[in-house]
């Protein structure tokens, strides 16, 4: 291999990016030594941004980085990353290296990316390439610890924000379903008082769903308590996306929750000028909906 080496070194980072000669180097970096490697490292750093973006290049790249078994090496390849995470997160072949080091680096290695995602967390939320990268960073930090409290608190922080989004949103519901209801605590502390707001909308409407069936049963009963006693029980009526709320939310609560919704609803559904709309209520309200079978008598018209 050193003799191989000595010859292409110096051409290596073309030779990745190669339509051919991405797959030799793939094949040779499982054949180096932690020594060789190391060359090859030095002779990558100054290309790897462009190499990463690159459509053959990032294969031949992402094959190096699951080889990469030292610190040493591996901080090498990161010295060479660190001040461009944001601009890989964000390109459709970068992307996919920067998820690669998420799931084959340490993790006192990858402080970099987490600390790149948490101070630009609204640019790469909404983005669809950089909310890759930021849900692989939720899973990877599935442990309490320094990386899931630098996200959570990011999370929290533009929790409004990112639920409106139509990338955004989806972290925010990774995070309640890899953390858990009582872990994001945080998120549901600044969404609370805006469920009639966030019901109505394309995309929190699906967080709501979420967070009726991840949050602890404290949190759930007050949303869905925000809902019956909301003044604006129409306008929930008279939209699409809150009638899936409202299903939901009916699936989720207490029976005399689910009564009182019902009779909230019953009363708004005289003045809704949708004929469509309103023959989906009417089967909501009378038990054909998606309930469960157990449900069918908390919802039922007496």
């Amino acid at each position: 291999m050193d003799v191989i080496l000595a010859e292409v070194e110096d051409e290596i980072a073309g030779m990745m990016c190669d339509s051919y000669g991405n797959y030799l180097c793939s094949a040779a970096f499982q054949a180096c030594s932690p020594r060789q490697r190391k060359r090859i490292l030095e002779k990558l750093s100054p290309q790897v941004a462009g190499i990463a973006c690159d459509k053959r290049g990032t294969h031949a790249l992402q094959a190096l980085i699951g080889l990469l078994q030292l610190e040493e090496e591996q901080q090498q390849l990161m010295n060479a990353i660190k001040s461009r995470v944001i601009e890989l997160s964000m390109d459709p072949n970068g992307t996919h290296v920067v998820q690669r080091l998420l799931c084959c680096f340490f993790p006192s290695v990858v402080d970099w990316i987490y600390i790149a995602i948490h101070d630009r967390m609204i640019e790469v939320a909404h983005h669809p390439y950089g909310l890759c990268v930021l849900k692989k960073c939720i899973s990877q930090a599935k442990a309490p610890g320094k990386h899931q409290d630098m996200l959570l608190k990011q999370l929290a922080r533009h929790a409004m924000d990112l639920v409106q989004s139509p990338y955004g949103n989806y972290a925010i519901q990774h995070a309640l379903e890899e953390w858990g209801g009582s872990c994001c605590q945080p998120v549901l502390h600044k969404l609370e008082g805006r469920m009639m707001q966030l019901s109505i909308q394309k995309f929190s409407s699906n967080v709501v769903e979420k967070l009726f069936c991840s949050a602890p049963a404290e949190f759930r009963n007050r949303f869905i308590a925000e809902l019956v006693e909301s003044e604006k029980m129409s306008v929930l009526v008279n939209s699409n996306y809150g009638h899936y709320v409202a299903k939901r939310a009916l699936q989720m609560a207490t029976p005399e929750q689910s009564r009182a919704l019902l009779e909230a609803i019953k009363a708004n559904l005289s003045i809704l000028p949708n004929r469509r709309l309103r023959v989906k209520w009417e089967k909501v309200m009378s038990g054909q909906g998606d309930f469960d079978d157990d449900l069918q008598d908390a919802v039922s018209w007496p």
